[in-house]
């Protein structure tokens, strides 16, 4: 049925628009008498309040006659007008556009259509007309009542019809990316707290929509695709539509209302029991986190959910979306501690029942949500980028783990600060305190926790890049090498050791060597010979050591003494001398290939079969090759490099805190302390300044204690048999120095270089002097 003819007299605007109609519904829309329309409502702008109210009049009655083409007319016409006209025409043509599509967007009249691909064409035009409309202006509610349309799409976005979900989805993205109020619509139709919210279903809406490709069979994007960053509504799935709509709802906003949204998807996941979909719950955290400027809000409500939810599988869903939060987010998450904190407790709540003596067995669960906490710390470590907050987070764990009794939760600690340790982008500087507070916590009973510890050294010791910044503490640097050495001699002696303990202390002194250069030797040739007085037996010991361990022992001297060659200048003398004595003398479970000692077996096995004394490498031999290298002996150019390699390990201990620097040839600090002698038990009339501590013999167990007057009048004794200046000089040097009220003192170089006759007085030339003074075999300064 034609419409009617305009009445003589109507206005020449009503006649243009009549003109646009075609003359039966099937045919398309006159765009010549369109341009024409346009033109004159351009010229007069205030015509297209009549113009636009006859569209909605004649849209209402072509509905009512089902003369459906003629409203597509009609919603082109006013698509056309929204998108030509200027922002301001809005206030003559808004009622009547959102009043169209209020009627087209009505269940009731599209369910009075019946025909369905019919009722998606209504529904089609609605939505086109409407994005072009929420494009020019975003105040709609000046218009009309906005939870209409917030209902209408979110009605439609959960249909069982794809093509209305794609519409909803649509209607619903154009309303988010151009409300001007975001945070006052999130606060109204989402927050969770809120009465409109419970009835609102606009969350669960474009969740349903973003897990549903998957339902559906359709192949989703996997979880770590990038999002895109612009789409086209006509062309976008359903899914992508959804994301869309949750990033959008993200961007921007404040805090709080990030809180609210993030709150009501976490109440959905719960609700739905979609904790357990990774893949999803991943692709709406990504959504939320893509433009979001508050990382570190959405990081803290994870972990308050965490605190919140009672099943360990869920706790670990979390867990794994805060991985993957992690992984994604390029802001910073906030103070490091407020983020480790968390997680450590979470840690050591996982097998809280636990106990001590492992009676009570550990479900699959609890152990995989334990290795996804450690693993999600590790991620942490990633996004750590200062060097303080390094610091921090790995000093915060080694308290934690200082207060820990229980072995199984020392155990889940150590593994957290590895991971913290492994993942982090650079190894923290400057706190050489970090590994003497270490130190302690690494021998354990367990050998697989010792791996771990010397894993974790390993790492602190990492020998930093050239251009990092060295710590410019050398004393505490120092007293940092003594604790290492120390603690390296102790770990290899463990009698249940694995390979792995003798291959990660083998790295460890490696990074010595490497931090420390040639003046390493000083303390390592010493500690190496010892460890084979040991594997030989000929250092008694409580508890004998196992031949597989011995010959581990053997090994571990041989690789490292081929690693010194290999370091410093090729001794291919050497290296042929310990080669030739350790064919078919290496331990099964340990063998050294390029500059590295390497496990071969997980573990030793058990051998009845005794270490052959002939294969104990000639100390005298292998220094001598030792002092042959350039690149040793230079460092050591002022110093009878041979008799400090070939001094007992004991001995060397004593001057192992003081390590000389690398830029001066001369020794610094005392040659004495109490590392190995502690006297605690010494009469308080005999604590002078200094006091001397005597064995009449290097094997004596008898102890005799010396003043200092005692002490200086020994030297005396030696002054007077003496007629040299020289002697006389070299005498009075020592006598200031070593008398001094002061711990450390630097010895000058010209006392090495004096010459000297008298044997025993030419011992004051070094500062071994004490060691060989057939009345003083050790010595030792007290405060």
């Amino acid at each position: 049925e034609m419409p009617t003819i305009p009445r003589p007299g109507a206005s020449r605007g009503i006649k243009l628009v009549k003109a646009v109609f075609p003359e039966t519904q099937e045919q398309q829309i006159q765009n010549h008498q369109l341009d024409a329309l346009m033109k004159y409502i351009l010229i007069d702008t205030p015509k297209v309040e009549d113009i636009s109210k006859y569209v909605e009049k004649r849209l209402r009655k072509d509905l009512q006659k089902k003369r459906y083409g003629y409203i597509k007319v009609g919603m082109e016409i006013f698509t056309a007008i929204v998108s030509q006209t200027r922002s301001e025409a809005i206030t003559f043509y808004g009622t009547s556009v959102i009043a169209s599509l209020e009627l087209l967007l009505s269940p009731q009249v599209r369910n009075k259509v019946g025909d369905i691909n019919v009722s998606d064409s209504l529904l089609s035009w609605a939505i086109g007309t409407y994005e072009e409309f929420a494009k020019k202006y975003n105040n709609i509610s000046e218009y009309h009542n906005v939870g209409f349309l917030i209902e209408a799409f979110t009605g439609l976005a959960l249909s069982t019809s794809l093509k209305e979900r794609c519409l909803g989805c649509r209607g619903l993205l154009a309303f988010i990316t151009t409300v001007d109020d975001l945070d006052s619509f999130v606060a109204r139709y989402i927050d969770i707290g809120t009465e409109n919210a419970n009835r609102s279903r606009i969350i669960p809406a474009i969740l349903n929509n973003i897990r549903s490709q998957s339902d559906e069979g359709v192949p989703a994007s996997p979880p770590g695709s990038p999002l895109p960053s612009v789409i086209n509504p006509n062309n976008a799935s359903v899914q992508e539509l959804a994301v869309s709509c949750l990033t959008e709802l993200a961007r921007s906003v404040s805090a709080l209302t990030i809180q609210s949204l993030l709150r009501a998807v976490l109440h959905y996941f719960h609700e739905t029991s979609q904790w357990m979909n990774n893949s999803f719950v991943t692709k709406c955290i990504r959504a939320i986190s893509q433009k979001v400027q508050q990382s570190p809000v959405i990081v803290h409500e994870l972990l308050q959910y965490l605190d919140i939810v009672q099943t360990r599988e869920t706790k670990l869903h979390v867990v794994r979306a805060l991985i993957f939060l992690f992984d994604n987010i390029r802001t910073s998450i906030g103070p490091v501690i407020e983020v480790l904190f968390p997680l450590l407790r979470q840690l050591l709540a996982v097998s809280a029942k636990t106990k001590m003596d492992n009676t009570s067995d550990i479900s699959e669960s609890e152990t995989l949500l334990e290795q996804n906490i450690v693993k999600c710390i590790g991620h942490l470590g990633k996004k750590l980028t200062e060097n303080s907050e390094r610091v921090e987070a790995i000093t915060f764990v080694i308290d934690k783990m200082k207060t820990q009794s229980n072995p199984i939760k020392l155990a889940l600690l150590m593994q957290a600060l590895l991971e913290l340790l492994s993942n982090s982008n650079r190894i923290p500087t400057g706190a050489p305190h970090l590994i003497q507070e270490f130190l302690p916590l690494s021998t354990q009973p367990s050998p697989e926790l010792r791996v771990t510890a010397l894993r974790i050294l390993s790492i602190l010791l990492t020998v930093p890049k050239r251009g990092s910044t060295a710590s410019a503490d050398q004393l505490a640097q120092n007293e940092r090498n003594v604790a290492i050495r120390k603690m390296m001699l102790e770990h290899l002696l463990y009698i249940d050791n694995l390979p792995e303990n003798f291959v990660l202390v083998f790295n460890i002194l490696k990074s010595m060597l490497a931090l420390n250069g040639a003046r390493e030797l000083e303390y390592s040739v010493p500690l190496v010979f010892k460890l084979e007085a040991i594997a030989f037996g000929l250092i008694s010991r409580e508890e004998p050591l196992p031949v597989q361990i011995a010959r581990a022992l053997h090994s571990f001297v041989a690789a490292y003494l081929i690693h010194l060659s290999q370091t410093f200048g090729r001794v291919p003398d050497l290296e042929t001398y310990i080669n030739e004595i350790m064919v078919d003398n290496w331990s099964r479970s340990l063998s050294f290939k390029d500059g590295n000692l390497v496990e071969k077996k997980k573990i030793f096995k058990k051998s009845k079969k005794t270490i052959a004394p002939n294969i104990q490498f000639e100390r005298d031999r292998v220094v001598a090759f030792l002092c042959g290298i350039p690149l040793i002996s230079q460092e050591f150019a002022s110093r009878d490099l041979q008799q400090i390699l070939n001094l007992e390990h004991d001995e060397r201990n004593l001057y192992s805190s003081h390590l000389t620097s690398s830029t001066s040839s001369a020794p610094v600090g005392s040659p004495f302390n109490d590392i190995l002698h502690p006297i605690g038990s010494v009469p308080s009339e005999n604590k002078k300044s200094f006091g001397a501590f005597a064995h009449s013999n290097r094997h004596s167990t008898e102890k005799q204690l010396i003043t200092v007057d005692d002490f200086r009048r020994i030297l005396q004794d030696r002054q007077t048999n003496t007629t040299r200046s020289t002697h006389s000089h070299s005498f009075n040097n020592w006598n200031q120095l070593l008398f001094q009220k002061t711990q450390t003192q630097v010895v000058s170089k010209s006392i090495f270089e004096t010459p000297m006759e008298d044997p025993d007085l030419s011992l004051l030339a070094t500062p071994l002097f004490a060691l060989r003074f057939p009345q003083l075999q050790h010595v030792v300064f007290l405060k």
